[in-house]
Formats: C-alpha cells, sequence, structure tokens
C-alpha cells in the first residue's frame, strides 16, 4: 500500500472516531442547549449532524436559524 494510501485511510479513521457521537453524548449537549446555554453544543454536534443524526441536525439548525450564542448587532 502507498504512504498516500496510508495517510488517507489513517485521516479517514480518525475523522470517524473523532465525529462519533454516542446517542447519550447528543442528548446530553442537546439537554444543555435547551437549558439556554449556547457555549458550544451546536459547533460539538455538527459532526454528528453532518452523519445524519436527527437530533443533532435539529440543535444546529434552530441555533442558525435563531442565532443563539451569537452577539446582537
Amino acid at each position: 500500500m502507498s504512504r498516500f494510501v496510508q495517510g488517507f485511510v489513517f485521516t479517514g479513521l480518525m475523522a470517524i472516531s473523532v465525529s462519533a457521537q454516542t446517542e447519550e453524548e447528543v442528548a446530553a449537549e442537546r439537554l444543555t442547549y435547551i437549558a439556554d446555554n449556547y457555549g458550544g453544543g451546536p459547533h460539538i454536534l455538527r459532526p454528528s449532524a453532518e452523519a445524519d443524526n436527527p437530533v443533532a441536525q435539529n440543535i444546529v439548525a434552530d441555533d442558525h436559524n435563531e442565532g443563539n450564542g451569537v452577539m446582537p448587532t
């Protein structure tokens, strides 16, 4: 296997392990978000949203739609 392919496979595996969040982690971030703590939830949940987790997608979409966690101008 070439070095390029090895690097590509390794990078892909690292991305999967970093982005994989358990249902419990997503549920905990959801409760934090509902409690009006917008600090990290949507940014933390973005990988799960991109991996088609509907709960994470809902939180990220709501955050974007409502502008939560953004300083008003």
